[in-house]
């Protein structure tokens, strides 16, 4: 069975929730099936909202995989232009990473 995933189209900050929290920017390959792609979306899933936020950068794209991330907050953008998902394109200064993986 299949879960059910959080991520959809929609701001990485929502007002007044993450202001001030962290921005991790996870750049990776191709997120799909695999050990690292399990173990960040196993990271991703169990850090508490309260203290990071996260955004999965694909250089090439992504798989139905990332339905495993469990977090509404994940933006997820694919690097080669073929689209994003949860990620706000109002201000650029939401995108800039305090933190890089």
């Amino acid at each position: 069975m299949r879960a059910e995933s959080n991520v959809t189209p929609g701001p990485i900050v929502a007002a007044g929730k993450t202001a001030g929290v962290p921005l991790i920017a996870h750049i990776i390959y191709r997120l799909d099936m695999g050990g690292l792609e399990n173990g960040l979306v196993n990271l991703i899933n169990r850090i508490p909202t309260e203290r990071y936020r996260h955004a999965i950068i694909c250089l090439t794209s992504y798989s139905e995989f990332y339905q495993r991330i469990q977090r509404s907050d994940v933006c997820l953008a694919e690097s080669a232009g073929y689209g994003s998902r949860g990620c706000s394109r109002d201000d650029p200064s939401d995108h800039r990473p305090d933190a890089r993986n």
